[in-house]
């Protein structure tokens, strides 16, 4: 499990781990797109998992970055 002090302050040389969720959701996207070109069942499994690991990775940050400022 994640701790929101995981992520410390997001200082200059740490800014980039604030695109960690974009990149999820982009990742997301694209493994969304390839299960459609094979089975079109279970997609809604690939979206809530996408947004499950998006929201776990995103609250961490934002009261890190929160707490620290």
């Amino acid at each position: 499990m994640l701790s929101y002090s995981d992520y410390g302050t997001l200082q200059k040389s740490s800014q980039s781990i604030v695109y960690i969720p974009i990149i999820i959701g982009i990742a997301s996207i694209i493994i969304y797109a390839l299960s459609r070109l094979f089975t079109k069942r279970y997609n809604w499994i690939v979206t809530l998992l996408g947004i499950a690991i998006m929201l776990m990775i995103a609250i961490p940050i934002f009261f890190g970055a929160a707490k620290h400022n």
